[in-house]
């Protein structure tokens, strides 16, 4: 075989490779396992981001300026795991609903039931593990993010 041959024909593998390849973004609005998922909101603009977090590590960001789906940089499994772990054991019956102008907020869906904790930046009443989750995931997201342009 010629080498044009060789290369033609590898082009066409390829082709039909590529062709039967799809990326499956998950159904973040009804998970099939447990979700995580942080953001913050409002300001004049009243604009939220969301970012969801699956438990094998990727990330996925949507906001309300432009509800498609983007996938980010992955986060660490361990350190999702650990986060995972934190709020399922502190934070399942805990339920707090505190928005200021500007808020943050941890959603956790699960069995089709939401949980969704709000408090504002400032707010000094909410369980300090809620804090903890979404500042360490919110600067691995971005870290991760940074890195990657």
């Amino acid at each position: 075989m010629t080498a044009s041959r060789l290369h033609l024909i590898s082009i066409v593998i390829l082709t039909v490779f590529l062709q039967n390849c799809t990326v499956t973004k998950p159904d973040i609005d009804s998970p099939e396992q447990a979700l995580l998922s942080i953001g913050d909101g409002g300001g004049i603009a009243g604009i939220e981001t969301q970012y969801y977090v699956l438990q094998n590590g990727h990330v996925y960001s949507r906001s309300t300026l432009d509800t498609t789906l983007i996938r980010l940089p992955s986060l660490d499994r361990n350190l999702v795991s650990q986060c995972y772990t934190n709020y399922r054991t502190l934070l399942t019956d805990y339920h707090y609903d505190q928005p200021a102008n500007t808020y943050r907020f941890i959603s956790w869906q699960e069995d089709g039931e939401e949980n969704r904790i709000v408090w504002s930046a400032e707010d000094q009443e909410v369980h300090s593990v809620c804090k903890n989750i979404y500042q360490i995931l919110y600067n691995s997201i971005k870290t991760n993010d940074h890195e990657k342009q």
